[in-house]
């Protein structure tokens, strides 16, 4: 077993045992090796099991805790993309992109819809007008 993979193993384990303190790491620690095998000439199915493995955990990671894990769950998501446009599944890559964009904007709405004077009110520019407008 690779070094790697031994890294992982533990990782599991510990996950098993507390996962509150152990599945940042252990989705990390698949993160990473996805990244590092779709980066090579490394088995690309093993690449993304390991994408996928990550994505669900940060997924529920940042369901609890959305500022700790959004961003990490994003990236992880971009390297599962990156492992099956390598893998010849392009399309497949490309659904995953447009689902990701469509769950961003459905979350802009409701961040506006917790806000709505903000929401109402355009952004102004220094001199007063809003973006956009003719002058």
């Amino acid at each position: 077993m690779s070094a790697i993979g031994e890294a992982i193993a533990i990782r599991r384990r510990l996950a098993a045992d507390n996962p509150d303190a152990y599945e940042p790491d252990l989705a990390t620690s698949l993160w990473a090796t996805a990244w590092v095998l779709v980066s090579g000439p490394e088995d690309l199915s093993r690449a993304l099991e390991a994408a996928a493995e990550s994505v669900e955990i940060f997924t529920k990671l940042a369901e609890r805790m959305p500022a700790a894990y959004q961003a990490r769950l994003r990236a992880a998501k971009g390297t599962r993309n990156e492992v099956l446009k390598a893998m010849g599944r392009a399309q497949q890559a490309a659904y995953h992109e447009v689902l990701q964009a469509e769950k961003g904007a459905q979350a802009d709405v409701r961040e506006a819809e917790r806000r709505p004077q903000e929401a109402a009110d355009p952004p102004r520019r220094l001199d007063g007008d809003a973006p956009g407008s003719p002058l």
